[in-house]
């Protein structure tokens, strides 16, 4: 079995990740809606925002590393030098 097959997209870099989970999180917050002070609103609105941003990050960070296979689980001809005793000098 290739344990490289099926490996999860990679964002070229940080920002792209960042800039989606924003974007998210700002559609959230800008869909609540409720009734009573102003502040309570906003407090509201804030929370759902950083929730939504957790939860698009967590998602994404984990399935990227879980979507990788463990060093422990390659076939010992793809783990290269990993475990070699003359490794490193």
């Amino acid at each position: 079995m290739q344990p490289f097959a099926k490996l999860p997209e990679v964002p070229r870099s940080s920002d792209v990740l960042i800039e989606v989970a924003f974007s998210r999180g700002g559609k959230k917050a800008a869909s609540v809606r409720g009734t009573g002070p102003r502040i309570e609103r906003e407090r509201r609105k804030e929370i759902a925002r950083i929730r939504t941003i957790r939860a698009y990050l967590r998602r994404r960070l984990r399935a990227i590393y879980l979507g990788y296979p463990r060093l422990d689980q390659l076939h010992p001809f793809l783990q290269g030098s990993h475990g070699c005793p003359h490794r490193g000098k």
